[in-house]
Formats: structure tokens, sequence, C-alpha cells
């Protein structure tokens, strides 16, 4: 249920964002190439469309539609007779937190392990393949199902040599399940964009920090460098920077990278597609 005044105070609020933004923006001119303005209106789309909870609704019953096949995630479904653009019916998933497992030393590696193989395969397959992205998908947005079967399956495998139990394996581990909560926020990119962030994809995963450049400088909606050649240097640098602890993920610092991402293009003067940030962000 949407919170009372919600309407006065997000209006306010972005009142204040866009005037920060327009000011912002005249007194420090290296920011009109991280596309502030631009970024603020995409925020207040998203915003109105979170605030109306028809939207999520039918965001829940898009996502069960793109992941009909993927029986590993779940969501929850609205029931569209009591919906109302201030109220969502949906129906309750059970299960444990996401923010509780990461923090309780009581589940398993293993179990982190497939939770983790899990979460890829459900980003890869709302980006590159369904293009519609939960964009909010921080730990407090996931709760895990059927963690005890997971569990009891590792303590057969454990203690048992029996391999009539040891068969049971790709059963058991086919319900652990993750559930996507509060989907309100969500992005999708152009053709055009969707295939320029697939080539910047397959470039930085490749480690080729001058393809990125290039890619930056033939398709951002605004560029004026004037020294492509050192671009394309200080693209490798951070890509190479932020390849460095791919065997440790937690060790990478998205948001020291991002912050060099966008100092870089503003001092070569390089704009960047806001919608492009938004899916970068939900990475």
């Amino acid at each position: 249920v949407l919170h009372p005044n919600i309407w006065e105070t997000f209006h306010r609020d972005l009142k204040l964002m866009k005037t920060a933004a327009k000011y912002l923006t005249i007194m420090f001119p290296r920011l009109h190439w991280v596309n502030l303005n631009q970024c603020v209106q995409e925020f207040s789309a998203t915003m109105h469309r979170q605030l109306d909870m028809r939207y999520e609704s039918q965001s829940l019953q898009k996502f069960a539609h793109d992941l009909r096949s993927f029986p590993r995630v779940t969501v929850p479904q609205p029931v569209p007779f009591f919906v109302r653009h201030n109220i969502l019916v949906e129906t309750f998933e059970d299960g444990v937190s996401m923010c509780q497992i990461l923090t309780s030393a009581d589940h398993s590696a293993q179990l982190k392990k497939e939770l983790a193989g899990i979460g890829l395969d459900l980003l890869l397959q709302m980006i590159f393949v369904n293009n519609f992205v939960h964009a909010d998908l921080h730990p407090g947005n996931l709760l895990v199902q059927n963690i005890d079967s997971f569990q009891l399956e590792n303590v057969i495998q454990r203690n048992t040599w029996d391999t009539m139990a040891l068969d049971i394996t790709p059963e058991v581990q086919a319900s652990l399940r993750l559930v996507m909560l509060d989907c309100g926020i969500t992005a999708s990119l152009s053709p055009d964009e969707r295939l320029k962030f697939r080539e910047v994809f397959i470039a930085v995963i490749r480690g080729q920090g001058e393809v990125v450049a290039d890619l930056f400088l033939q398709k951002s909606p605004e560029n004026h460098c004037t020294d492509p050649e050192l671009f394309r240097k200080e693209m490798a640098q951070l890509v190479a920077k932020g390849r460095q602890n791919l065997n440790s993920v937690s060790k990478i610092r998205v948001a020291e990278l991002m912050n060099e991402l966008f100092t870089m293009l503003s001092r070569h003067k390089i704009q960047l597609d806001s919608s492009f940030v938004t899916i970068v962000l939900a990475i």
C-alpha cells in the first residue's frame, strides 16, 4: 500500500533534484557529459512507474512469463481483481532472505555457490535474452526457498556411499529456488542500445579495453573527444584494473570503477546514455 502523502513528497524531492542537476551542470560543465539532467528525467519516469502499483503488477506478470522455462526462479503473482493504483495484492512466497544467508555463518559455501550460479544465470537471462531487467536486485529483494532440501542432500553426500542416495542430487538441487521481490523498478534497452551493450560487455569480458573505448567513441549520443588515443589508453587501463580481481568478486570496488568511468567520460567529453547507466548499475 502506498504511504500517505507519498506523491507530494516525491514531487518535492524531484523538483529539488531537477534544480540541483540544472545548476550543478552550469557550475561544473563537465557534468554535461555524465548526462545528469537526462538521468534525473529517467529516474523520474522510473519512480512514476514504481508509485503506480498497476505497473508493478504488469511487471510481475511479465517476469513470470519471461522466466516460465526457468524453474529455479519465481516471482509472486498479482491478483489483478484487487490491484489499484495505490494497492498491490499478490501471492505470498515463503523463504529465507538473501541478507540472512550472506550474514550468517550457518549456511555453507556450497549453498552460496549454488545460489550465485542461479543468480548469474538469471541476470544474463534478463539482460541478453528477455531485455527486461529487475533494476533493484539487492539482497533484500531476494528470498531463497527449499534450503532445507539442499542441506539434506549435502548431508547425504557426505555420509553415505549409497549410489541410490546420490542419484537424487539433481532433483534436490533443482528445488533450490530464488524469489524476486519488489519488481517495480525495471530497465530495458532499445535495439541499438542493446547491441552496443552486448558489444561492450563482450569486450570487457575479453579484456579488450581499446575496443570498449572505440565503441564509446562510435556510439555515444554526443562525442567531442579531442584525443581518442589517450582515451583508448585510459579505458584499457580501467578495464585491466576492473579485471584484476575477477577471481574474488568481493574485492571489485564497483562504485570506485564507476566513478573513474564517469570521470574519464566527462574529461574526454563523451556522453553516456542514461538507460545504459541503469543496466550497468543493475549489474
